[in-house]
C-alpha cells in the first residue's frame, strides 16, 4: 500500500461530522506512522467475539496529568510508540491510512470492529489501522508521544488526564470540520463540551460512549417502573438522590441493593460540584490543585452524605460497580 501526506484536518474534512463520532477525537498534526503488515480485517473476523480483555479500569482512580505552568507538552525525544495490546486491524485498501489509538476493552472493540467497515465502505480512499492499547499504557503514552510526533492520527482519551492542559497547544480545532459547535451541543450532552477549558464555541474533542463521568446517570429501566419514579423529569442532583433513597432496599440495617450509586464517579463528581458552586480546583495562576476551599467543603459533604445520611449506597454491598449493575444491585449509578 502506497501512502500520500494527509494532515488530519484534511482527514475530517473529508470524513465529516459521521466520521468524527465513530472515531472519537483528533489529535495534534503529525506524520501518519507507516501502515502495519497485519491482515485485513474480514467481515466475518467483525462478527467474532473480540478480545477478551477485562473491562476498562475506572479512569476515576488515575490521577490526572501533574499541572505545569506550561501552556503546552514539553519537547521531548522521540519515543516508542505504545505496544497495541492486540494485533492491529487493518480496514480498508485506501492511499491514505488512518491510525486510531484506543483503550483496549471488550466494548470499545465491539464498536470499533463493528463501525469501522462501514466507513471504508463510504469512505474507499482511507485505510483504518486500528490499534487497541491498554488504559495505563495509553495513559502513560498519550501526551508524551504528541509531544515527541509519534502518537495515532485519532486518539481516545478521558478528560481527567489532560484537565491540566492547555488543549488548544495539543489538539486540533475540529469545530469546522464537524460543523460547528451548535449542532453537536444539540445532539449530544452540551455539559460534555465543557469538561475542559476550551475558547467558547469551539471544539477540540468529540465526547463517545459513556465515558462522561460526574456529568450523566445510567438507570435500571426496571427498578425505577417499581417506584414509579420517572428519571427523564429529574431537574437536579438533589431529585436523583432522592429516588435513590427510595429505591434503596435493606434488611435490617444492611443495603441489599444500592438506589443511587455515585462510586465509579465520584473522584470526577467532585470536580463537577465544585465547579457548580463557584469553586476552582485548579488554579490556572499558581498551577495547583486544592480541594480545600469552601466549595470543596460543600462538594465533600454532599458525597458524604450520600453515603452516611441519605444511605443510598455503601462499601460493603459490592466492590466494583460495574460488576454489581449486571447483578442489579444499583438502579442509578453515575
Amino acid at each position: 500500500m502506497t501512502s500520500k501526506p494527509l494532515t488530519r484536518r484534511s482527514f475530517l474534512r473529508m470524513a465529516g461530522i459521521g466520521a468524527a463520532g465513530l472515531l472519537a477525537a483528533a489529535c495534534g498534526a503529525t506524520p501518519t506512522p507507516a501502515a502495519t503488515k497485519a491482515p485485513e480485517a474480514t467481515k466475518a473476523e467483525v462478527a467474532a467475539a473480540p478480545t477478551n480483555t477485562p473491562a476498562p479500569a475506572a479512569p476515576t482512580n488515575t490521577p490526572a496529568p501533574a499541572p505545569t505552568n506550561t501552556t503546552a507538552p514539553a519537547a521531548a525525544a522521540a519515543t516508542a510508540t505504545p505496544v497495541p495490546t492486540a494485533a492491529p486491524r487493518i480496514y480498508g485498501k485506501g492511499k491514505t491510512e488512518v491510525v486510531v489509538w484506543y483503550q483496549d476493552w471488550d466494548g470499545a472493540n465491539k464498536i470499533m470492529n463493528a463501525l469501522t467497515p462501514t466507513f471504508v465502505e463510504k469512505h474507499p480512499d482511507v485505510t483504518i489501522n486500528l490499534q487497541a492499547i491498554g488504559f495505563d499504557d495509553l495513559f502513560a503514552k498519550l501526551l508524551p508521544s504528541i509531544a515527541a510526533g509519534t502518537e495515532g492520527d485519532v486518539l481516545m482519551l478521558y478528560t481527567n488526564w489532560v484537565v491540566a492542559t492547555d488543549v488548544t497547544k495539543v489538539f486540533l480545532d475540529i469545530t469546522e470540520p464537524v460543523g460547528g459547535a451548535q449542532p453537536l451541543q444539540e445532539k449530544m450532552w452540551s455539559a460534555a463540551f465543557n469538561v475542559l477549558d476550551v475558547p467558547q464555541g469551539k471544539i477540540f474533542y468529540l465526547p463517545w460512549l459513556a465515558g462522561i463521568r460526574g456529568a450523566c446517570i445510567t438507570v435500571n429501566t426496571d427498578q425505577l417502573k417499581e417506584k414509579n419514579i420517572d428519571y427523564l423529569n429529574f431537574k437536579s442532583y438533589e431529585d436523583v438522590i432522592a429516588a435513590g433513597q427510595s429505591l434503596t432496599q435493606k434488611s435490617g440495617d444492611k443495603i441489599t441493593r444500592a438506589g443511587y450509586s455515585p462510586q465509579s464517579s465520584q473522584y470526577i463528581l467532585i470536580y463537577s460540584l465544585m465547579w457548580q458552586l463557584g469553586g476552582k480546583p485548579f488554579d490556572k495562576t499558581s498551577g495547583k490543585w486544592t480541594f480545600s476551599s469552601p466549595e470543596g467543603e460543600q462538594a465533600a459533604q454532599i458525597l458524604y452524605d450520600i453515603y452516611w445520611k441519605q444511605q443510598t449506597c455503601d462499601f460493603q454491598l459490592f466492590q466494583s460497580e460495574y460488576e454489581a449493575v449486571s447483578q442489579k444491585l444499583v438502579s442509578i449509578w453515575g
